[in-house]
C-alpha cells in the first residue's frame, strides 16, 4: 500500500495521524471557519500537479505519464468529510443514484 504523498504544505496524512492529539482543535477551527466563509484558505485552494510514469513504458513518450495533483492534506480530509455528508444526506432523502446521474 502507498502513503499518502504530502501536498504543497509537505506533511503527509501520518503527521495529522501521529499528532492528532495536539493538533485536532486548530484543524476543526480551520473547517469551521471554511464551513462559515464558504472559501478555503489560499494554501487549500492549491495544489502542485506532477507526472508520474507508467511502469514498464517509454518514458520519452508523454502518453506514457499521468499527471497527478499534490494537494493539501487538510483539503483532502475537509473533501472526504463533505463527501460522506453528502452521501448521508442522499441516502436520507432515499434519493437513489440513478436519480442524480440521469
Amino acid at each position: 500500500m502507498f502513503l499518502s504523498l504530502p501536498g504543497n504544505d509537505g506533511i503527509p496524512i501520518e503527521f495529522d495521524k501521529k499528532f492528532w492529539a495536539t493538533i485536532s482543535d486548530s484543524f476543526i477551527s480551520c473547517v469551521n471557519e471554511f464551513f462559515e466563509k464558504g472559501e478555503m484558505s489560499s494554501s487549500q485552494k492549491q495544489a502542485i500537479i506532477t507526472l508520474i510514469e507508467k511502469k514498464g513504458k517509454d518514458r520519452s513518450l508523454l502518453k506514457n505519464w499521468c499527471p497527478i495533483s499534490l494537494v493539501n492534506i487538510d483539503t483532502k480530509i475537509m473533501t472526504k468529510v463533505f463527501e460522506t455528508s453528502f452521501i448521508i444526506t442522499l441516502y436520507d432523502m432515499k434519493v437513489e443514484v440513478k436519480q442524480i446521474v440521469g
